[in-house]
């Protein structure tokens, strides 16, 4: 009934245990390809193909395609075989994003994880990414490429060899593109840990430190509006300023709470932080932020 009354759906297909996974030869990456196997088979059932389903009476054929993982940083990193953002290579997207720690930040070519600038960007394409994937398993099979520098080329590119996880099945090469088939996580990209936390921390404090506004002003606002909250419960009382402690530091909360949260703070600043002309780009920055949110 969940499914036929629904035109789209959140539908499980299987869970795992972190034990069983760790187990795993390729881990996550692998039990991904087996997945994947499952729906696209070479040569048993594929969605590709379609499934017969009768409805009134009558066969239709049910298809589907592999769109892509959705997940975020360690998520994609497990699934895909990337080193993640604690690497020499900190983002898969990216060709020329070097850690700051390395000798690649002196390298006029490589930019740093904080570079704004989409233009200095080289970003990988699927073809490109594949070509990675190809030279770490041609030298793989090369005598004569000792386990040091075979290491130090799986570091410089951002990609680790393992023949048993995703991206190096040959039969799923064709369903599986590394970029255009990854999907990030909303949540982690821009609320809990991500864009919208930083700023909200950033903003916060720009207003302590421009205005007589305080924390606990901002914190006694938010606390009149009761009930408000999707999750239907209340925010607790110095949960501002026990979240907000560092200075210049995120709000540190759950997506949800962020989520609540936004509205309320931006319902602060039209009524008391707008009127008084102070933090004008500031403030436009901060409501784009709610908008894209």
């Amino acid at each position: 009934e969940y499914i036929r009354s629904r035109s789209v759906g959140w539908f499980p297909f299987t869970f795992i245990r972190s034990k069983l996974l760790a187990r795993l030869p390729g881990k996550a990456s692998n039990f991904a390809a087996r997945i994947l196997r499952f729906f696209f088979s070479s040569d048993n059932f594929n969605m590709l193909t379609g499934v017969r389903c009768e409805v009134n009476s009558e066969d239709i054929f049910v298809k589907a395609k592999f769109c892509g993982i959705l997940g975020d940083e360690k998520a994609l990193k497990e699934s895909l075989g990337v080193t993640g953002s604690s690497g020499t290579k900190p983002c898969f997207n990216c060709k020329n994003i070097g850690s700051k720690h390395n000798d690649l930040s002196d390298h006029d070519y490589f930019v740093s994880l904080d570079c704004s600038k989409f233009s200095d960007l080289d970003l990988h394409t699927d073809s490109s990414f594949r070509e990675m994937a190809d030279l770490l398993l041609l030298h793989d099979r090369d005598p004569t490429m000792t386990k040091k520098k075979f290491g130090k080329l799986q570091q410089v590119l951002g990609l680790k060899y393992d023949k048993d996880t995703l991206l190096f099945q040959p039969d799923l090469k064709d369903l599986v593109q590394p970029i255009s088939c990854t999907i990030w996580d909303w949540m982690h990209v821009l609320v809990s840990h991500g864009q919208a936390d930083v700023e909200l921390g950033l903003f916060v404090h720009k207003m302590v430190s421009e205005t007589r506004i305080s924390i606990k002003q901002l914190e006694d606002f938010v606390l009149q509006f009761e009930g408000l909250r999707q999750s239907g419960g209340k925010f607790n009382r110095n949960f501002l300023t026990s979240r907000l402690k560092k200075e210049g530091g995120p709000f540190k909360g759950f997506s949800g709470e962020l989520l609540d949260l936004l509205p309320l703070v931006r319902t602060f600043v039209d009524m008391v932080l707008v009127p008084s002309g102070k933090m004008p780009t500031h403030i436009e920055s901060f409501k784009e932020l709610c908008k894209i949110v």
